[in-house]
């Protein structure tokens, strides 16, 4: 079943453009920086397609030359991969809708028991861990995951941090997940460190043409807390979901720690929740009127972010201006998070 009509239905009847509008259907199995090079394609297919219905006189349509990008969640990926490989001389302005620029820690839920992102049932646990691009879901900001014993932060991309039976072949049989899911988690740390640095390729001009819109106030999965030697019979590096750290400063998936990690270099601005009001968490944010008008109105403007103000600002839209560590103990932990600032 696609999810595409459930999601964005909403969303692409009400996204009103200067001029055409386009779906691109990437295949989120797959590396993003694969993805990337599709998207590639894809612009300069509508840039060139644009020239020669133009020569043509084609319903008087105008040449295209420069094309705007709106992404919602792992969209965010073949996105940042293309600026970092192809640069920002063919887009206008980009608007990331909650990105997991760092990933998210649900993504963890997900490859271990089948339960988290799109995913809801056990069964396609072991599928999903044999996507490459779901492992870039994977959480990379600060103290995503914890050490029980020690309060030390340990790093998810290290096999040795993951839970035993989730990693260990049992009775010398092969496990073609297993070893999918080690091959996956070697390789994706090091891709993203790739796009990193992904702003440092672009202009200060063209980072203030990039929007990030996220949500907040609903109770996300921000903090794994892991047993490296539980005391109860359960595996080595035993995943404590229930005891790990859910705080309400994220959409529901993707924690404020990873969507607002870049707000000191591009507009980053949290939607916040309306009272009376049926909020829509990370899967259905596109479908928020607030997000819809916001987007509308950015892209039908000719300023950049440094002149934009969305009209909605106040109460529930707020500009993002500082992540704020916080301390909490919960369960005899000590667990770090960000709460955003806004004005």
């Amino acid at each position: 079943m696609q999810i595409e009509p459930i999601a964005y239905k909403d969303f692409w009847n009400k996204l009103t453009p200067t001029t055409w509008k386009f779906i691109f259907p990437y295949d989120w199995r797959l590396p993003n920086e694969i993805n990337a090079d599709k998207l590639n394609i894809f612009i300069n297919f509508i840039i060139e397609k644009s020239k020669v219905l133009k020569k043509n006189n084609v319903d008087k349509i105008e040449e295209i030359t420069h094309i705007d990008i709106v992404t919602h969640s792992m969209g965010n990926f073949p996105a940042r991969f293309y600026v970092k490989k192809y640069g920002f001389d063919k887009i206008n302005k980009i608007i990331f809708v909650a990105p997991p620029f760092l990933g998210a820690a649900d993504t963890i839920s997900a490859l271990t028991v089948g339960q988290g992102l799109f995913f809801n049932h056990e069964e396609i646990r072991k599928m999903a861990r044999t996507f490459p691009a779901l492992f870039e879901f994977l959480p990379r900001y600060n103290h995503a995951s914890v050490e029980k014993k020690s309060n030390q932060p340990l790093n998810i991309f290290d096999i040795d941090n993951w839970q035993k039976n989730l990693v260990t072949k049992g009775r010398g049989k092969k496990d073609v997940s297993i070893e999918k899911f080690i091959t996956n988690l070697k390789s994706v740390n090091e891709r993203l460190n790739t796009v990193d640095n992904w702003l440092d390729t672009i202009s200060e001009k063209d980072k203030n043409k990039i929007l990030v819109l996220v949500k907040t106030e609903f109770k996300t999965f921000t903090s794994l807390l892991i047993e490296k030697n539980p005391e109860d019979n359960q595996p080595e590096n035993f995943f404590n979901l229930r005891d790990s750290l859910y705080v309400e400063e994220g959409d529901g998936v993707v924690p404020n720690a990873s969507s607002c990690v870049y707000h000191k270099q591009i507009a980053t601005y949290a939607i916040f929740n309306e009272f009376f009001k049926d909020d829509k968490k990370h899967a259905f944010l596109m479908r928020d009127s607030r997000i819809q008008r916001i987007i509308n109105d950015f892209l039908n403007s000719s300023d950049d972010t440094t002149q934009f103000k969305p009209e909605l600002i106040g109460r529930s839209v707020k500009k993002v201006q500082k992540l704020q560590s916080v301390n909490v103990k919960d369960n005899n932990v000590n667990f770090t998070y960000k709460k955003i600032i806004c004005t």
